[in-house]
Order: C-alpha cells, then sequence, then structure tokens
C-alpha cells in the first residue's frame, strides 16, 4: 500500500503536466507517384494513404498534419492547366459539414470521415476550385465531420496557376480538444516564413504545409523553420512534401518537423524504407505545451530519418569576404554591421567564408531583401568542426519583420547554439562540424517599432531554456505572458496537487503506524 501512493503521487503530477499540453502528428510523407499514372488515380491513392495514416493514429495524437501537395503532387507546368481540373476538389464553407456517409467519392470528404471516426483533427492540402478559379487550400477537419478551417495560399510563386488569397484571418481556428480545452492555431504556407506575419492572426501554436527546394546553404527548411519557431516564440508544426527527384542526383524536396520556442526540434527528411512509387509515411509525434515558452524541461533533440548527407543538397555559391582571420567586423553600410569570432584547432578558418551582406535574392521561392551576418562552408564537401563560433549584429530591428538564426550541422540537420534576441547574437555553444552559422534578418521597406523583447535561448543536450522575457511575433512584447507568470500558472496546480496528496499521506501514515 506504501508503493502504491507513492505511485498515485507521480502519476497524478505527471497528468497536472499533461494536462497543458496536447498531442500532435507531423506526417512525413512521400505520396504515390508512378510515372504513367492518370491524376484520378493519385488523388485516389494518396488519400487511401492518409485515411490509413489517420486510423494508424487514433488514441495518439489530437492533431494531424500532412504536407503541401501531398495528395496531388507536384506536376511540371505544361501539364498544371489540365492537371489542376482533374485533381481540384469543392470546398465548402467554414463550419459546414464535410462528412456525408452517403457520399464518399470526393477525397475531401474521406478524408473529414476518417477525422471524425479516430476523434483527431486532420489538416491537409489541396488543389481547390470555385467557379473558374483555383486555390492551394489548406482545410482543417474536425473530428466532428465538419469545416474547421479554409486557408488558401497568398504568397504564389511567379508564374503560378493558382489565385492568391485575398482574407488573411481564414487562416486561424481553434481546434476543441476534449482532453486539453480550446487551443488557438494559426495556419501558414512555407514561404509565408520570409513575410510579415499579419496581427491579427498571430498565436502561438502554428501548423504549417510546405513544399520547399532546398539548397545550401540558406535554403534549407531546418534551419529556417526552427529561426522562425525560437525567434517568434511559438510551437511550429512542419510537415514538409518529399519528392525523390528521379532526374536529378539531388533531393530537393523535404523536410518535415516538430520546432518548440526554446529550440527544441525533431525532424525528419523522408520516411524509411527504400524508394519507391508507393505512397510511404510516418508520423513525428510530441506532446506541445499549449503557451509557446519553454515551461517544459525538454532535451534539445534532432531526430532524423532515412539517408540525408551534404551530399544530397544541391549548393548555392553567395558571394563572401575574402578573409580568413578569426576575429573581425564588416560594416554593410554606415549603420549595420556584422561581427565574427571563431575558433579551430587548426590556425585559420580553411576555406570557409564570412558573409556579411544585405540584398535582395531568393529565400523560399520569393524575393526578398535581407541583411545577413553568417558564416557559411564553401561547398557541400568541405564541412569543418568549431570549438566556438559567436556572430552578432547591430541591425535595427525596427527595419525588419524576421530575425532567423540559421545553424546547421553536416548532416543538415539543427545544431546546438545560444541565441540572444536581444542582442542579436549567436554563439556557438559546444564543438560542432558547421555547414551554416549565422542570423538571417528578412528586412521590411517601413521601419515599424519592434519594441523591446529579451530572451537567452541555450540549444544543449543538457542545458534547459532559460529567459526573462518570451520572444514574440516580429519583436513585439506579448503583454502578461512573461516566461515567470505562465510557469507559476503551470505549476500552482501541480503544487496544490501534491501538498493536497502529501497530506492525505501524512494522514494514512499515522493510520498504518498505530
Amino acid at each position: 500500500m506504501y508503493w502504491n501512493i507513492k505511485v498515485c503521487i507521480i502519476l497524478i503530477t505527471i497528468y497536472s503536466v499533461r494536462a497543458q499540453s496536447y498531442s500532435a502528428g507531423v506526417v512525413v510523407y512521400r505520396p504515390f507517384f508512378p510515372p504513367d499514372s492518370t491524376s484520378d488515380e493519385i488523388v485516389r491513392e494518396n488519400t487511401n494513404s492518409y485515411v490509413d495514416l489517420i486510423i494508424k493514429n487514433k488514441n495518439k495524437v489530437d492533431i494531424l498534419v500532412f504536407p503541401e501537395f501531398g495528395l496531388t503532387n507536384i506536376r511540371p507546368k505544361d501539364k498544371l492547366k489540365e492537371f489542376l481540373s482533374a485533381i481540384s476538389s469543392k470546398v465548402g464553407n467554414v463550419s459546414s459539414e464535410i462528412c456525408i456517409k452517403h457520399n464518399l467519392q470526393e477525397n475531401i470528404v474521406k478524408l473529414a470521415c476518417a477525422a471524425k471516426d479516430n476523434g483527431i483533427y486532420v489538416i491537409a492540402n489541396l488543389v481547390e476550385m470555385e467557379g473558374e478559379k483555383y486555390y492551394l487550400t489548406t482545410v482543417g477537419l474536425g473530428p466532428d465531420g465538419f469545416l474547421s478551417l479554409k486557408c488558401r495560399k497568398s504568397h504564389l510563386v511567379n508564374g503560378s496557376n493558382f489565385e492568391n488569397n485575398t482574407d488573411e484571418k481564414s487562416c486561424t481556428f481553434t481546434a476543441k480538444f476534449k482532453k486539453h480545452g480550446d487551443v488557438p492555431f494559426t495556419v501558414l504556407f512555407g514561404n509565408d516564413v520570409v513575410h510579415p506575419i499579419p496581427a491579427a492572426i498571430k498565436t502561438e501554436n502554428v501548423i504549417m504545409t510546405s513544399s520547399i527546394k532546398n539548397v545550401l546553404p540558406l535554403n534549407v527548411g531546418f534551419s529556417i523553420y526552427q529561426g522562425f519557431a525560437i525567434s517568434n516564440g511559438i510551437n511550429l508544426l512542419v510537415s514538409g512534401y518529399y519528392e525523390k527527384n528521379i532526374n536529378s542526383e539531388y533531393d530537393n524536396y523535404g523536410g518535415s518537423g516538430i520546432y518548440y520556442a526554446n529550440g527544441t526540434s525533431t525532424v525528419a527528411f523522408k520516411p524509411d524504407g527504400p524508394e519507391s512509387d508507393a505512397a510511404s509515411g510516418m508520423v513525428l509525434q510530441a506532446d506541445i505545451p499549449i503557451k509557446g515558452s519553454s515551461v517544459f524541461p525538454v532535451r534539445v533533440q534532432s531526430r532524423l530519418v532515412g539517408e540525408i548527407t551534404k551530399l544530397n543538397l544541391q549548393y548555392m555559391n553567395i558571394s563572401a569576404l575574402n578573409d580568413t582571420s578569426k576575429s573581425l567586423k564588416k560594416c554593410i553600410d554606415s549603420k549595420n554591421c556584422c561581427e565574427f569570432k571563431a575558433e579551430l584547432t587548426n590556425d585559420t578558418i580553411g576555406l570557409y567564408k564570412w558573409i556579411a551582406m544585405a540584398n535582395k535574392t531568393f529565400i523560399l521561392d520569393q524575393e526578398v531583401d535581407i541583411f545577413l551576418c553568417a558564416l557559411v562552408a564553401p561547398s557541400a564537401n568541405a564541412l569543418k568542426s568549431f570549438k566556438n563560433i559567436t556572430i552578432s549584429s547591430n541591425v535595427d530591428r525596427s527595419q525588419t519583420f524576421q530575425s532567423l538564426p540559421l545553424a546547421l550541422g553536416p548532416n543538415i540537420s539543427p545544431i546546438d547554439f545560444i541565441y540572444n534576441n536581444n542582442t542579436n547574437e549567436m554563439i556557438l555553444s559546444k564543438e560542432e562540424t558547421v555547414a551554416i552559422f549565422g542570423l538571417l534578418y528578412v528586412v521590411n521597406t517601413a521601419a515599424t517599432d519592434a519594441g523591446s523583447s529579451v530572451a537567452l535561448i541555450n540549444y544543449s543536450n543538457t542545458t534547459q531554456f532559460r529567459s526573462t522575457t518570451r520572444p514574440s511575433w516580429n519583436g513585439e512584447r506579448r503583454q502578461g505572458s512573461s516566461s515567470s507568470s505562465t510557469y507559476r500558472q503551470l505549476t500552482s496546480g501541480v503544487l496544490v496537487s501534491l501538498v493536497f496528496i502529501l497530506l492525505f499521506f501524512y494522514e494514512y501514515e499515522k493510520v498504518v503506524t498505530f
């Protein structure tokens, strides 16, 4: 009986903590895509694969996120018009019932019924047809069989056959989890991270469907998405489109992950198993704190599945400084400067390049103005191990709308580092082999009041997150939401439970003693 009470104390304590989180699943998915398949076959087979994954994750996750283009695949532009008409779906209005049992031929209806039958929120991307127009749309299908979300993509690639979204507020919804209460979500697309995020749709939990081409050193989803989560103080669920490029040695598309505001990440480039034309999927699963701050002591971890090395990605050359010093300062103009320090076992940094750049460039298929302070490998094949690196800038944050710390190791996964959001500084926290390490700012053309936000974040497998004020969207300070107040909110219920149980245990000890 004595031990039973101890177990009871532990279980109730764990339950009190877990009640402050929800369980999320991010699908790492390789679509069905035989070369000779028809459009109808592609959508049907991928829909059936989605349903199988939903069924397998019943009672495991509260919400399940699928990638952009996962149902339809990405087709060559010369066939896209023809393909769009064959793969598109008509989507109803938000709050309309989608799961109608007698009409299961539509892929969206099949998914809605699977969500309802298995009690899971399902986030899926599809091609939506409205009249003569086509939209790339992410839908949220609730466990009640109704449409919770209809979010159309805004930032399209040049030459796209899709229409732009004009309703920003449509990209939010509130999940009504039975065990965890209401949780508001923002839904974004992969290339939204290099654009201003409208204030009207900001939440602490963000879902992203993505399909980006990974190109070293800047255009790698793992580092950009982690930097986005860290800088904005959010939990980020990213499901990225994967496709083996049969005409190239490079795996251009790929990369899914779960990112916490404190830098913890669980990532995968592609599903397990050999390449094939058949659909294949696996699910990254994690318990996510409802508040976008690190009140849970968690270890930084980066889980990689499948074959991904420096040789699997293309490398884009960037103009760099012709300086192999281990410490230097470079000013872009009269105001904006970068400072660099590095230490290796060798005397020089070898072929590595310091970059101090203010320029217009393409990131995630979007042309944007950037300010970059970074150390990059000269090619995908020449990587070295650094004892430490410190990079800082004096950039005026009021002139930026995204600040993205980037850090990738030899296997193209995030590495440990310390990031100070207030002083614009990042430090390599332990010896690592580095592909890129630096600060990327997406620059706004008009000055905005960024406010002040201080956060020292330690990315380490042994040291926990510490912060004085949680970072927020676009540098704004959230009112009444400091880490300490959030922590007190979380622990108060646990402490009350513990006190009550310990008092009970004390009384029980007295009874059994006599």
